[in-house]
């Protein structure tokens, strides 16, 4: 396992004594209203039927456990043991095969080459030393016209606002520390990494929230939170609005 990308303080937050995964209404209460934002974004890009899918930093399976029910698939990655428990004894309730395993994105890439159709890496970019390792490790795993699909934070300070102090201190959707504004990433920067790696803009588009009713939304901003997709071996070119 390569362990020069990880941050041990990053992973140990995710502990099942710090959290409780599939409490909807607890403290990872986020992760399950923005659930159906990301698998929405996802489905507008292409269908999983049959797709082959690695979801990196899987946590619980949250996200695995909902492309899994697209008859997809399904090999979710993470390096939090408690947490890959959790979720697979979650999908054995749930009666879902999905093959869970304790690796991180680099050791995965060095035995599958070219062996997704789509890769998906939310909310953990910001999560980790070097998020271009990921990406590079995305590009040697996903197929050629494949996707990659990666959720994340803004670096400004309207994200600031809203992904820490509103987020994670009022509304208290997760559990506080779980953000550091110094690892958001701005959209210009996730693209010059994957282009870096020979992936291609293929779409953005932000995630917007309703303070008042915490309700969230695909929105043209990508001032806080933002989808991104991207293709192997694609020449399409998406201008990036509302990066400031």
């Amino acid at each position: 396992m390569n362990t020069d990308n990880i941050d041990q303080a990053e992973v140990n937050k995710f502990t099942n004594d710090k959290v409780n995964w599939w409490d909807t209404q607890g403290p990872m209460r986020f992760l399950h209203t923005l659930n159906p934002i990301r698998l929405s974004y996802l489905l507008s890009q292409t269908t999983l039927k049959a797709k082959s899918i690695l979801d990196i930093g899987c946590g619980a399976g949250i996200f695995a456990e909902a492309l899994a029910k697209q008859n997809s698939f399904v090999t979710a990655i993470d390096l939090n043991e408690s947490a890959l428990d959790t979720a697979r004894n979650h999908s054995m309730e749930q009666g879902l095969q999905i093959n869970y395993q304790q690796a991180t994105a680099e050791s995965m890439a060095k035995s599958n080459h070219e062996a997704f159709d789509i890769i998906s890496c939310m909310e953990m970019l910001e999560h980790v030393p070097d998020p271009s390792q990921i990406l590079s490790a995305c590009a040697t795993m996903v197929k050629p016209g494949g996707l990659v699909i990666a959720s994340t934070l803004n670096r400004t300070v309207k994200s600031f606002l809203g992904a820490i102090v509103a987020a994670e201190y009022i509304m208290q959707l997760m559990p506080k520390g779980t953000h550091e504004y110094k690892k958001f990433i701005r959209p210009s920067e996730l693209v010059k990494m994957a282009n870096q790696s020979g992936l291609t803009l293929h779409h953005i588009q932000g995630v917007s929230i309703n303070p008042l009713t915490q309700q969230m939304q695909l929105s043209p901003k990508v001032d806080i939170n933002y989808i991104v997709c991207f293709q192997k071996h694609n020449t399409a070119n998406v201008k990036l609005k509302n990066e400031k």
